[in-house]
């Protein structure tokens, strides 16, 4: 593989770029272990080491939740590696949501999509898994917030490869 660089980026200038995570699908039952891809790296196809593999959307509201990938590098022993960090926000708290975070809890390889604002669909913990931290909080005041504050982090040694077309296809019947 070549260190260097094989085109320049364009800027886009038209501002209609907009944050935020809007939905999350996280794998159960099972990995994702078989990637097809595009022209682009762009991935277009997955498939599962399990028959009972499933992605499970979590609904989320608009402008609390967010995605980083904090590039490391370090010059002094040759190695580069990506931390990827999604946050998300759960309101209510609720049984049935507490049943869930538990299970992702003591999960060590969660395999996460996350779809911006703008649609573009990044899978995290391709190749480690993410894990799960977080709160639930009943807050304070009548007006504070009731439920979930989730962190997921992952250590990988790419930055998310990013899915080309809808989660339908790519997935092939694997969404709940």
């Amino acid at each position: 593989m070549s260190c260097y660089i094989t085109s320049g980026v364009q800027n886009d200038s038209c501002g209609t770029s907009v944050g935020g995570i809007k939905k999350v699908f996280i794998v159960g039952g099972g990995e994702i272990t078989g990637f097809t891809y595009d022209s682009k790296d762009q991935i277009t196809g997955m498939t599962s080491s399990s028959t009972g593999t499933t992605l499970y959307e979590f609904e989320l509201k608009r402008g609390v939740n967010s995605l980083a990938q904090t590039i490391t590098k370090s010059y002094e022993n040759g190695t580069l590696y990506f931390e990827q960090v999604l946050n998300i926000v759960l309101y209510k708290m609720a049984a049935d949501k507490r049943n869930q975070i538990l299970l992702l809890a003591v999960n060590d390889f969660l395999q996460i999509i996350a779809e911006d604002g703008n649609g573009i669909q990044y899978f995290l913990g391709k190749v480690n898994g993410m894990t799960l931290s977080g709160t639930a909080n009943t807050g304070t005041a009548l007006a504070d917030r009731n439920g979930f504050e989730l962190t997921f982090t992952g250590q990988e040694p790419e930055m998310a490869d990013l899915i080309s077309g809808k989660l339908a296809d790519v997935f092939d019947g694997l969404i709940a």
